[in-house]
C-alpha cells in the first residue's frame, strides 16, 4: 500500500483525485450508455444524448484510490462497499430499458443504509455528540434507536442527493461545499487519519466531474453517481462523531430532495392526489419554472445559500 509513503503529502490528494478523476472520464466515459432524457421532469429532454451513469467511471476510480492512499481499516471497507453496491445498482437502473420502480430502488438503497449504520456501530458504538460544540460529552443511545436513526440519515442522504441531479451542476457542487465543510469540521474536531484522506480525494473526484458537469454539460452521474455520492456524504458527516452536522450540511439536499419524498410519501399513504399540489418538485424544478429562474441562476442560488448555512455551522463550531 502507499499510504504510507504518502501520509505527509495529504495536501495533494485534491490534486490526484481530480487527475485521476479527469483521466478516467476521458478515457472510459464514452463506454456510458446516453442519456434518454426525464418525462417527466421540467426540461428534462436538455439531459437527452448525454453520457450518463459516469458516476460508474467515477466511483471505481475514487475506491482504487482510498484503497492505494487511504489507511483502510475495519468499517471503512464496509462503507466503500456500501458505496460500492449503489453504484452498481444505479448503473442497472441506469441501464435499464424501463427505470426501477420506487419501492425497489428505496429497498436496495435501504440494504445499504444498513451496512453503512451496522458498520459505524460496529467501529464507534452508539455514542453521539448531539451539542454541535466541541469537547462536549457524547450521549450513548440504546443500540436499535442508534441504528434506525442512522439508517435513516444515510437512506435520506442517498435519495435526496439523487434527486437533487437534475440540473447541470446543481449536486456536484453543492456536494463539493459540503466535503469541503466537513473537512474543515474534521480540522476543528482533530478527525485524522483515514476519512480525511478519503475526503480529500472525494473533493477532487468531484471537482474532476463538475468540470464536464457545469452547465453545459457533456457527462451526468446517473443513479451510479448520485446514490453512490449520497452514500459518502453521509459516511464522512457521521464520522464527525456528531450526526447533527447532517442537518446543516446538507440542508440544501434535504430542501430540494425532501419536498419530493415529503409529497410522494403523503400521496402514497393518503390517497390524496391534491397535497402539495401547487408546489412543482423537486424544488429545482419549481423554481425554474415558477419563479422562472434560469439554470445558471438555480445552481448559484442554491450555492450561495448552501455556503452560507456551512459558513454559519462552521463558524458556530469555532466559537464554541
Amino acid at each position: 500500500m502507499l499510504h504510507s509513503f504518502f501520509t505527509n503529502f495529504r495536501a495533494l490528494f485534491p490534486l490526484i483525485g481530480f487527475a485521476v478523476g479527469a483521466l478516467s472520464l476521458k478515457l472510459f466515459s464514452r463506454f456510458m450508455p446516453l442519456d434518454r432524457g426525464r418525462d417527466l421532469a421540467f426540461e428534462g429532454d436538455k439531459s437527452k444524448g448525454k453520457r450518463t451513469g459516469v458516476g460508474l467511471v467515477l466511483y471505481i476510480a475514487y475506491f482504487a484510490l482510498v484503497a492505494l492512499l487511504a489507511p483502510v481499516q475495519k468499517a471503512m471497507w464496509l462503507y466503500l462497499a456500501a458505496m460500492m453496491l449503489e453504484m452498481v445498482l444505479g448503473h442497472l437502473d441506469d441501464t435499464a430499458h424501463l427505470p426501477w420502480a420506487e419501492l425497489k430502488k428505496g429497498l436496495s438503497d435501504l440494504g445499504a443504509a444498513m451496512l453503512v449504520a451496522g458498520a459505524y456501530l460496529w467501529d464507534k458504538g452508539p455514542n453521539f455528540i448531539f451539542s454541535l460544540i466541541p469537547g462536549r460529552p457524547a450521549y450513548s443511545l440504546p443500540l436499535w434507536l442508534s441504528f434506525i436513526l442512522l439508517c435513516g440519515m444515510v437512506w435520506w442522504s442517498i435519495n435526496a442527493t439523487n434527486i437533487t441531479d437534475g440540473v447541470d451542476g446543481l449536486s456536484s457542487t453543492l456536494a463539493i461545499t459540503t466535503v469541503a465543510a466537513v473537512l474543515v469540521v474534521y480540522g476543528i474536531l482533530k478527525v485524522e487519519g483515514a476519512f480525511f484522506s478519503m475526503g480529500l480525494l472525494l473533493l477532487g473526484v468531484l471537482l474532476s466531474y463538475l468540470w464536464r458537469n457545469c452547465s453545459p454539460s457533456s457527462h451526468l452521474m446517473g443513479d451510479a453517481g448520485s446514490r453512490a455520492m449520497g452514500v459518502m456524504m453521509a459516511v464522512l458527516i457521521m464520522n464527525t462523531g456528531d450526526p447533527l452536522l447532517f442537518l446543516l450540511l446538507c440542508l440544501a439536499f434535504i430542501i430540494d430532495g425532501s419536498a419530493s419524498l415529503l409529497k410522494l410519501s403523503v400521496r402514497r399513504l393518503t390517497g390524496s392526489r391534491t397535497f402539495m399540489d401547487s408546489v412543482l418538485t423537486p424544488i429545482h424544478d419549481h423554481v425554474r419554472k415558477k419563479s422562472g429562474w434560469s439554470d445558471a441562476q438555480t445552481v448559484s442560488r442554491f450555492w450561495i445559500l448552501h455556503v452560507a448555512v456551512c459558513v454559519v455551522t462552521v463558524l458556530l463550531l469555532i466559537g464554541n
